[in-house]
């Protein structure tokens, strides 16, 4: 009894851990700007805010994110060419 009574606790515990992530996990944007909250000095979540933001046109924010993906890792071929890609649409 008492380890089903553990059991219980601990299951409620994981539901209530679970529920407060899946809202990070709403979709590509939204788990992005999650990982570059939590880990600043990672350089794919910028990419992927970056990739999404040239693929809506908004060219501001695709440069800055591109160029701070870059600028941590800047043998990031996928960062340099989004970048390229960027010059050549805008």
């Amino acid at each position: 009894l008492a380890a089903s009574v553990l059991g219980l606790i601990v299951l409620a515990a994981l539901i209530v851990v679970s529920n407060r992530q899946v809202r990070y996990w709403k979709n590509t944007e939204s788990l992005a700007r999650r990982g570059a909250e939590i880990a600043p000095a990672g350089f794919y979540p910028q990419l992927h805010l970056g990739k999404l933001a040239l693929a809506r046109g908004q060219w501001e924010a695709a440069r800055s994110n591109l160029e701070s993906a870059v600028e941590k890792n800047p043998s990031l071929v996928p960062g340099l060419m989004a970048l390229a890609e960027l010059e050549l649409a805008h």
